[in-house]
């Protein structure tokens, strides 16, 4: 890992504000709006594959996948989307961007411990990303999502939304959850919104998890998944929260968080990919990723706030 630091967090959330918050149950939930900082076109993984613009296979590594991008565009692919197939499925460790018409290895983790690695199969989707709780956890010794913190939760998981997967896989789990009060307080994309802030009642404090996104356009794309993944930490939290009260949580409290982040270093990571990536670790946890100065995508959480 680099230390050298070439931007800081406040140049990327300086022009970022808070909307009004929104409350289900143990959620609280806020739109962020700012400048579209991002000017390329690039394209979500979820959607390439549609366009069948994308190859993935697995070559038998647990933490490690081989990506082709077959589109003349940019591929982004969002921490902790999932990438679902024959094989196990598997979770993106960090934010990358593919270039066109390039092959690369892609960093991730196994979210479907039951499912055996089948080398030489294909990846054919992606329709989820992994809940909020896992996302920027990272190892401290090596920054990346730890595995058997990963299995843990996803058991977790799946334990406390009362769901049933016979591989133990996420994707399973969690869209068989009633999760629909929770989804819907974030309501509609706005025009000039490039992100959320969350804070989750939990049984040990308050956590709390935001993205922001390089323009309105991608944030939108990318919504649906976004909301999912805090949802179920939402779900699987107030588990541990019953009977103790839920106070809505102030705009004060996101606020103060947001300022964590623009005050929290970035450290450059030395990764072979397009773009440069920061990693955050103190007080907030979290990842950064530009592309030529622009920001593409800022995601990061505080945890027993």
């Amino acid at each position: 890992m680099g230390l050298q630091t070439l931007l800081t967090a406040q140049d990327l959330l300086k022009d970022v504000e808070i909307g009004p918050v929104m409350v289900h149950d143990n959620l609280s939930v806020a739109p962020l709006f700012g400048e579209n900082r991002l000017l390329e076109d690039v394209m979500p993984l979820h959607e390439s594959f549609r366009y069948e613009g994308v190859v993935v296979l697995d070559q038998g590594s647990i933490d490690s996948l081989q990506l082709s991008n077959k589109l003349d565009r940019l591929l982004f692919i969002p921490n902790g989307a999932i990438l679902e197939g024959l094989s196990q499925n598997r979770a993106a460790q960090w934010s990358v961007l593919v270039p066109p018409l390039a092959t690369t290895q892609v960093s991730v983790y196994c979210v479907e411990q039951g499912q055996p690695i089948i080398p030489g199969t294909g990846y054919n989707g992606s329709t989820s990303m992994i809940t909020a709780l896992l996302r920027n956890r990272p190892n401290a010794a090596h920054s990346v999502v730890d595995q058997q913190d990963a299995w843990k939760t996803i058991d977790r998981t799946m334990t406390s939304l009362d769901t049933r997967s016979a591989t133990r896989s996420y994707v399973e789990i969690v869209q068989q959850a009633d999760l629909g009060a929770y989804l819907e307080v974030f309501g509609e994309v706005q025009s000039g919104q490039i992100g959320y802030v969350a804070g989750v009642h939990t049984r040990d404090g308050i956590a709390l998890f935001s993205d922001r996104l390089g323009n309105n356009g991608l944030y939108g794309k990318l919504d649906s998944m976004l909301r999912e993944s805090v949802a179920s930490a939402a779900a699987v939290s107030r588990n541990g929260t019953q009977g103790t009260g839920h106070e809505p949580i102030d705009k004060d409290v996101l606020a103060a968080f947001m300022d964590n982040a623009r005050h929290t270093e970035l450290i450059k990571r030395d990764e072979r990919t397009v773009g440069e990536m920061y990693v955050m670790l103190e007080p907030v946890e979290g990842m950064a990723l530009t592309y030529k100065g622009d920001l593409v995508h800022m995601s990061f959480r505080q945890m027993n706030a």
